[in-house]
């Protein structure tokens, strides 16, 4: 993987910054997180989905690599099951609709880091904003471990190629990249607690008359 393939993938690490903030903006900043709040950061997150696959590294036509393992993952983690389900469901019809022999493979890796991301979040009693920097990048590990062995699906005179191709630098560079918008999302979410907090002690202190 050399460097035409890493600006794509750097591209990717920038929206996924953005999503970052995005989640600040759009779910911490609001008091009541509702089913319609919810469908509209799926539909945001659906479109960071699809903007990270044009920016995606072709291995071959039809074979593509990008950081929507990313995007699901941190969703599944930090926003729960309908934004997740909806994202999902965009990058995978948009998937299925590019066709090519890595369609298949696309579509398993989308499932186990939307599925890996939900589990995380249930194993953390749906408070993943306490997550450090050390959990964060073990959760992005274990899901492109589990995304590595996607490629059986793919036809077996190039899945050899394509495993051996991609090992390093998916395990370098993607949990690392997990960590990035995760610590965001997670920093923005500790945050509001602790102001909400001080303006509850504010509130609770003697008033002047």
């Amino acid at each position: 993987m050399g460097h035409q393939a890493l600006v794509p993938l750097v591209n990717n690490v920038a929206l996924l910054l953005a999503l970052g903030v995005a989640y600040d903006t759009l779910v911490l900043q609001r008091r009541a997180y509702t089913l319609r709040r919810q469908l509209l950061f799926g539909f945001i997150l659906g479109m960071v989905g699809l903007a990270v696959m044009h920016n995606s590294w072709q291995f071959a036509p039809g074979i593509l690599f990008d950081t929507r393992s990313i995007v699901i993952s941190i969703s599944g983690l930090f926003l729960g099951l309908v934004p997740t389900l909806v994202a999902w469901a965009m990058t995978v019809l948009y998937r299925l609709h590019e066709g090519g022999h890595g369609a298949v493979m696309g579509v398993a890796v989308m499932t186990t880091s939307a599925a890996i991301g939900l589990l995380w979040r249930r194993w953390r009693a749906g408070r993943p904003g306490t997550m450090r920097a050390a959990e964060l990048y073990l959760f992005g590990l274990l899901v492109h471990l589990v995304m590595l062995p996607c490629t059986v699906l793919l036809p077996w005179s190039i899945a050899g190629d394509v495993l051996r191709t991609i090992t390093l630098p998916v395990l370098l560079f993607y949990p690392p990249g997990t960590v990035a918008p995760g610590h965001a999302a997670g920093a923005a979410g500790g945050a509001q607690p602790r102001a909400r907090g001080a303006r509850g002690e504010r509130d609770a202190l003697p008033q002047p008359v």
